[in-house]
């Protein structure tokens, strides 16, 4: 953590300024922290994938709940934001065609780099040989294309493709259904929807079927959009080191009792504890650090390369027959000076392939209006 976030602080000379119009304060300072969580509990795995073969779990609950936990605060977050967004309709009306083509431009450029260096990364694994047809292929690269919404299949024979990504793939369709679901919620609130969206959004919701897991995660944003404003809010403005220290306790607890996040109990803690940062608790000065806001802005590059940078360090760098030989502090080390490598990569997709989508979406969405009015009047 500390490596990251001092390379985050050499790096921030290279970022963008901030957008403006959108603050980048605590909350996504706190993305930063949970984004290097998502890291470091993979790279654990990594270390007993690297010996065995298997991908599963980190023995150390520690890392599986700072991995977990951060999962679920991360779908939290979205729910905060975007239920916030609904919540204000009465105020500012949703401009759905913005909300969602901002959504495209947010998550597809950079996930789209992710996947094309998936692709080079497995050409260079395999040595260049096609183990499938190229229907098969390109139904599988198809998959992966479209934000693996279906399956997550292997590509080209190989059983450790979404390994190669960490597995992080799964979270963004929860993230989609999500974003394709709030026109329910607008309607069910009163506001005024298009009716093909919200009919839509139902379609979305019975074929997903929503995991009660993926439901439960959001609600904790769902509770703290609804408080904002409030009594709760007013408490956590006046004794914000109250505020801060019951959110730490309840992380702490998290991690400390339960083996996993992906459950009731820890979900209620996780709760408890985003409800105050939501709220404008900032731990303690941690939230307001600049090195933390600009791994916060760089959270999305983060985790979708850390998996394959990963991938890229062990397997093809130093070499499985030697990195499977390494010791828990020989692999830390090895951590250690790829933190760095990391941090820079992310810097660099955010700046010139993920502020530029977000940079265009006033422009492409005047050309959109421009081509529907177009249509409508011809």
């Amino acid at each position: 953590m500390l490596v990251a976030m001092a390379s985050a602080r050499l790096l921030a000379r290279f970022m963008p300024p901030p957008l403006p119009g959108i603050p980048n304060g605590m909350l996504d300072a706190f993305r930063g922290y949970l984004a290097v969580g998502v890291f470091i509990c993979h790279a654990m795995i990594w270390h007993a994938f690297l010996k065995t073969g298997h991908w599963q779990e980190p023995p150390s609950r520690f890392y599986t709940q700072i991995g977990q936990a951060a999962v679920v605060l991360f779908f939290m977050i979205t729910a905060f934001l975007f239920y916030g967004k609904v919540l204000d309709s009465h105020i500012r009306p949703m401009d759905w065609t913005r909300l969602f083509l901002s959504r495209v431009l947010r998550l597809v450029p950079a996930y789209l780099l992710a996947v094309v260096l998936l692709f080079v990364l497995m050409a260079v694994i395999s040595a260049g040989v096609r183990r499938e047809p190229w229907s098969q292929l390109a139904r599988e690269a198809g998959h992966w294309l479209f934000f693996t919404l279906r399956s997550d299949p292997p590509i080209n024979g190989d059983a450790n493709t979404k390994f190669y990504v960490a597995g992080v793939t799964w979270t963004l369709v929860y993230e989609w259904y999500f974003y394709l679901t709030l026109p329910v919620l607008a309607i069910l609130h009163g506001y005024r929807t298009p009716l093909w969206l919200v009919a839509f959004g139902i379609l979305i919701w019975f074929s997903f079927g929503w995991p009660w897991i993926g439901l439960l995660s959001f609600v904790g944003g769902f509770i703290a959009a609804w408080l904002r404003g409030g009594r709760v809010a007013r408490l956590v403005a006046a004794h914000p080191n109250w505020a801060s220290l019951i959110s730490l306790c309840a992380m702490a607890a998290t991690v400390s009792v339960f083996p996993g996040s992906f459950s009731w109990w820890p979900n209620l803690l996780l709760t408890i504890a985003f409800v105050p940062i939501a709220l404008g608790a900032d731990l303690f000065g941690l939230l307001r650090r600049h090195s933390a806001e600009v791994l916060g802005t760089v959270s999305y590059s983060m985790y979708l390369l850390h998996g394959l940078t990963l991938c890229v360090w062990f397997w093809l760098v130093l070499g499985t027959s030697w990195a499977s030989t390494f010791s828990l502090s020989e692999h830390w080390l090895a951590l250690v000076l790829l933190t760095p490598v990391l941090v820079t990569l992310c810097v660099f997709s955010y700046r010139f392939v993920e502020r530029p989508a977000i940079d265009a979406v006033p422009a492409c969405l005047n050309w959109w209006r421009r081509q529907i009015a177009r249509v409508a009047k011809s």
